[in-house]
């Protein structure tokens, strides 16, 4: 397997975990780390594997811990996670009163610049009762 840079190492490793990179090793299987400062060959030498998985699978937690410490920040201050909504309050209500009037959704949605799932979504929303 031939992989650059160092970088896409977690990628790798991600399905694998440590043991299966040690168990590919095993395997005969051979990792060439062709970006490095100098040409890393694993395959024959698993405690160098098991060196580069362990560094991998500790930058990916450390990036998902990262992620969930920004998210909770965000929460904290009170501000919106995640995508924010095509349609904002006011062009939702504008929707309801065309639909309402009888406007096709087609054409609502080609006015307010949004897909008619979009607008489905929206409409549905308000006759459940939610946001």
């Amino acid at each position: 397997m031939r992989t650059s840079p160092l970088t896409s190492i977690p990628r790798i490793i991600e399905g694998a975990g440590a043991r299966g990179v040690q168990r590919g090793c095993e395997l005969g299987v051979e990792i060439i780390f062709v970006a490095a400062p100098c040409q890393v060959r694993v395959g024959k030498v698993s405690p160098m594997a098991g060196v580069l998985a362990s560094l991998a699978e500790l930058e990916l937690e450390l990036g998902r811990e990262r992620r969930a410490a920004a998210r909770e920040a965000r929460r904290a201050r009170g501000q919106h996670i995640g995508r924010p909504k095509s349609l904002d309050e006011s062009k939702a209500a504008l929707a309801r009163r065309m639909h309402a009037s009888g406007e096709p959704v087609t054409t609502i949605a080609a006015t307010l610049g949004v897909s008619r799932a979009t607008l489905y979504r929206t409409l549905a929303e308000q006759a459940d009762g939610g946001e």
